[in-house]
């Protein structure tokens, strides 16, 4: 009669557990340490829009026709910062874009006219511009919440967010906390460990990691479930918006006569 090695059969159901941990990391989005071993600082490759390559469209006179052809509202916001680069201006301008897309307004044209200015031009709008002004103007709520729905951190104490493309993990995103967001990150992470958490932008799921490590640096990555650089540059952008140091404040509206 043989005796199965106790050591063998250990090791074995070590491998066995490795083997499925990777299989569901793979499968689901996963928040990790950034310094885990197996990633380098310098093999990250940024996919973020920065100062030199985050072109805002400026105003282009052409850009009225369809506005002063069919009517509409126009609405200037100005960014309450000094002297923002296009790089502090862009999360602003990406999120007006989306909030119009998602009420549907397609031909809405969102220019910057000055250095703190955005334009919006919403043809064919007829309903009751203080409202859309407000809607679509207003900061943006990011909400990191636990899997019993409570809302555990918000955007206020997030830092930074960067997309990045590794050759160890793939593409993912950086998530860099303030002091006190890291504390409070690394006591969620504790306890919310081999759990699901949940990150919204107002009331839109943008990503749902599990937490598969205790991040006590204050910096972590959102990879794996299948995000592409570009799905990594879009969330990096979402979360900024939701971290916006600056509001938009509205300086004029003008309902737009049809020709």
């Amino acid at each position: 009669m043989k005796i199965f090695n106790k050591n063998y059969f250990i090791i074995f159901i070590f491998v066995l557990f490795m083997v499925l941990k990777a299989c569901d990391y793979a499968e689901n989005q996963a928040f990790i340490p950034i310094d885990i071993p197996q990633i380098e600082e310098n093999n990250f490759l940024p996919v973020q829009h920065n100062e030199e390559n985050a072109i805002l469209p400026e105003h282009q006179p052409e850009e009225r026709r369809l506005i002063e052809t069919v009517g509409g509202i126009s609405i200037l916001y100005e960014a309450d910062i000094e002297n923002p680069t296009s790089a502090d201006m862009y999360p602003a301008w990406n999120l007006i874009r989306s909030r119009l897309d998602r009420r549907g307004y397609l031909d809405a044209v969102i220019v910057r006219v000055g250095p703190r200015e955005i334009l919006v031009d919403i043809p064919g709008f007829i309903g009751d511009a203080e409202t859309i002004a407000a809607e679509i103007g207003a900061t943006a709520m990011l909400t990191f919440v636990d899997d019993e729905g409570n809302v555990f951190l918000t955007g206020e104490y997030v830092a930074n967010a960067l997309g990045l493309i590794d050759p160890n993990i793939g593409a993912g995103v950086s998530i860099d906390f303030s002091n006190e967001g890291a504390r409070i990150f690394e006591q969620a992470t504790r306890d919310n460990l081999n759990r699901q958490i949940f990150i919204f932008m107002d009331d839109t799921l943008i990503a749902e990691p599990f937490i598969y490590a205790v991040i006590t640096d204050g910096s972590g990555i959102i990879s794996g479930g299948n995000i592409t650089m570009e799905s990594a540059l879009e969330l990096a952008t979402q979360i900024q918006q939701g971290s916006l140091p600056f509001g938009l404040t509205v300086v004029s509206m003008e309902y737009v006569p049809a020709s």
